[in-house]
């Protein structure tokens, strides 16, 4: 997730017990499973204080309130992704490679993926969750555009508004998959499919060429 983005998020209060650092653990898995099983509708901090096992005011205590909790939850879990990013702005199959690698994940946590495509779309998202679950689908994008820009292989681009439109596709096309409009061996596809036209628009010869290309070839 861009540095930017990051900060986007309340900042969790720093305690040097390991009690507590296991409390604050035991939260946020919790919030993790909470947020897959009842997205954030559903979501109340005495629910999730009963199943952590710790009262709401120790949330308070360590989160400062139910925005901060999930969007740490959310900070943490997108964190466990590693990927190997190409080096290259021209390394288009390597990019597309790294969105068939994170939609295995999609797919391996479905009920959470689904929780957050909703929460993104939701009217009544806050806008510091609405930042961090903008920019979980980025990564890949945002490394692309830098090093795209980097080796001059881009036009004169509105990056934020590039980013913006491809986490509309990125969620959206995850809804589509949750609602059966999208098959599991077709996910990877369609999501390669909106980074390459994007790639298409951004790109300057010869790189323009390849993406549409490889779009040809999907």
């Amino acid at each position: 997730m861009p540095e930017r983005l990051a900060r986007a998020a309340p900042a969790s209060r720093r305690y040097a017990s390991p009690l507590i650092a296991e409390r604050r653990q035991r939260i946020l898995d919790e919030t993790k499973r909470l947020i897959g099983e009842v997205g954030l509708e559903g979501f109340t901090l005495r629910d999730l204080g009963e199943r952590a096992g710790v009262s709401v005011t120790t949330v308070y205590n360590i989160f400062g309130d139910k925005e901060g909790v999930i969007a740490h939850a959310l900070r943490e879990f997108h964190a466990g992704i590693r990927l190997v990013l190409p080096a290259s702005g021209a390394n288009l199959a390597g990019f597309c490679r790294a969105i068939a690698d994170t939609t295995a994940i999609v797919i391996e946590n479905r009920s959470y993926s689904l929780a957050l495509a909703d929460l993104y779309f939701s009217r009544s998202l806050a806008p510091g969750l609405y930042a961090v679950i903008r920019g979980m689908p980025l990564q890949i994008l945002s490394h692309w555009l830098w090093t795209a820009a980097r080796d001059d292989l881009l036009r004169d681009t509105d990056t934020a508004a590039v980013e913006t439109g491809f986490a509309n596709l990125e969620w959206a096309s995850i809804k589509d998959w949750g609602a059966g409009r999208i098959a599991d061996g077709d996910l990877a596809a369609v999501r390669q499919r909106s980074f390459l036209t994007i790639a298409l628009a951004a790109a300057r010869p010869p790189l323009r060429e390849a993406a549409d290309g490889m779009l040809a070839a999907l």
